[in-house]
C-alpha cells in the first residue's frame, strides 16, 4: 500500500521560490511515491500548491514565474494610498498625485480601498495557469488553502467538500487550538482563495468573500503542516521559510520591528515543523530580503538542496510503510 504523500508550503513572500526547489528534488528522484497528492498552502504557498495542484509540472511552474513582471502583472497600486500622499503632502507633489505615480510606478490603479496595494492582477495570472471554472474538487491533487478572517479572528480553510469533511473530523479530534477554524468549501475560483492566503495586512487590500473579511494566511497559521495531516497524509512535508529578515545589527526602526516579528514568529513555525514527519528549512533564510525578486533561481537552487538533503529520510519512511503490515 503506497503512502499519501502530504506537503505544507509556508508563507515567505519571494522566498517562496524556494518551493519550486523543494518540488525539483522530489521530480528529479523519478519515483512517483515521493510526489505530494496533499497539499496546504499559506500566502505564497498557495501560490505554488495551487499551480501544482492545478497540473502544472515542475518545469511549467519554473517558467511560469520565470516570466511574469510581478510589478505589472500581480501588484496594483489602489486608490488608498494616492489618497494618503495626496493627504501627507498636499500640492508638493505634481497636481495628480495618481498620474503621478503611474508615469514612475508601471502598475494600474485600482479604486477600491483597503490596504496601500491590490492584488487583483494576481487573480487573472492564477486563471491564466489553472482554467478558472475548476473548482478544488476538480483539481489534480487535493489542495487546501489557508486564509485569516481578520473581525472574527478564523482561521480560514478553502478546500473541496470532500477534504472539508477531513479536516473538520480531525479538528474535532484534536480540539486543541486557541483559534477557531472556518471550512470554505464553496469557494467558486482558486485564485480568490489565492488571493486571500496573500493579502499581507496593510500592504494589500484585505479580500471580501460573503460575510467574510480575509487577510494574509500566515497570521494564523504559517506552515499549516496542520491542515497536511487532517487531509489525510500517512507522511507529511513541512516547508518553512521564516517570517520576516532578521537583521544581525539593527540600526532603524523599521529593523527592529523586523526582528521582533521573525522572533515572535519563530516558536509557531518551529512548532509547525514539529507536527511534520519531514521538516525541511533552509540554513540563513530568515536573513534574505522577502521581496528580492531578482534572487528567484537562488531561492530555487537552495529550496533544492534543503529538500535533497531529506530525501533519504523519506525514501526511508516510505518503505518502512510499504513493508509495514499495520497499514496494509
Amino acid at each position: 500500500m503506497k503512502p499519501r504523500i502530504g506537503i505544507a508550503f509556508g508563507g515567505g513572500a519571494a522566498r517562496g521560490f524556494s518551493h519550486i526547489g523543494v518540488l525539483e528534488a522530489l521530480s528529479d528522484q523519478g519515483d512517483e511515491r515521493l510526489m505530494p497528492q496533499l497539499i496546504a498552502g499559506t500566502s505564497v504557498g498557495s501560490i505554488m500548491g495551487a499551480l501544482y495542484a492545478g497540473g502544472l509540472s515542475v518545469d511549467a511552474i519554473k517558467r511560469a514565474t520565470k516570466k511574469i513582471v510581478w510589478s505589472r502583472e500581480v501588484v496594483d497600486v489602489s486608490k488608498s494610498i494616492t489618497d494618503t500622499l495626496h493627504h501627507l503632502t498636499g500640492s508638493v507633489l505634481p497636481g495628480s498625485i495618481g498620474e503621478w505615480l503611474k508615469d514612475r510606478m508601471p502598475v494600474e490603479f485600482d479604486q477600491s480601498r483597503g490596504g496601500f496595494l491590490s492584488s487583483k492582477g494576481l487573480v487573472h495570472w492564477i486563471n491564466r495557469l489553472i482554467n478558472p471554472k475548476k473548482s478544488f474538487q476538480d483539481l489534480e491533487k487535493k489542495l487546501a488553502i489557508v486564509a485569516s478572517e481578520i473581525e472574527k479572528k478564523e482561521r480560514v480553510i478553502f478546500t473541496s467538500p470532500e477534504m472539508g469533511k477531513c479536516i473538520e473530523r480531525y479538528i474535532a479530534a484534536h480540539p486543541s487550538r486557541l483559534i477557531k477554524t472556518r471550512i470554505v468549501d464553496s469557494c467558486p475560483l482558486i485564485s480568490t482563495a489565492v488571493r486571500s492566503s496573500c493579502a499581507v495586512p496593510v500592504i494589500f487590500e484585505n479580500v471580501r468573500s460573503e460575510d467574510l473579511r480575509l487577510v494574509d494566511g500566515g497570521i494564523v497559521d504559517q506552515v499549516p503542516v496542520e491542515i497536511v495531516r487532517a487531509m489525510g497524509a500517512d507522511i507529511v512535508i513541512g516547508v518553512g521559510l521564516g517570517f520576516a529578515k532578521f537583521f544581525e545589527k539593527p540600526n532603524r526602526a523599521y529593523q527592529l520591528i523586523s526582528n521582533v516579528l521573525e522572533v515572535m514568529s519563530r516558536e509557531g513555525i518551529a512548532h509547525s515543523l514539529s507536527m511534520a514527519d519531514i521538516a525541511v528549512e533552509i540554513p540563513g533564510i530568515e536573513k534574505t530580503s522577502l521581496i528580492d525578486m531578482a534572487q528567484r533561481d537562488t531561492f530555487i537552487a537552495n529550496g533544492k538542496a534543503a529538500m535533497k538533503a531529506k530525501i533519504q529520510d523519506l525514501i526511508r519512511m516510505v518503505d518502512d510503510f510499504e513493508g509495514n503490515d499495520e497499514y496494509v
